[in-house]
């Protein structure tokens, strides 16, 4: 599900400018760093 909502949040990214692009792939850093840290 949240594969889904990552996709929709791409795609409405497109329309940001530059510094909204970094926040995005920032929030999907943390995001994945803290799904990882879970497994371990």
């Amino acid at each position: 599900m949240s594969i889904e909502v990552g996709r929709i949040g791409a795609l409405g990214q497109k329309n940001t400018d530059t510094e909204g692009l970094y926040r995005w792939i920032y929030l999907k850093l943390v995001i994945v760093i803290s799904i990882i840290s879970q497994y371990h």
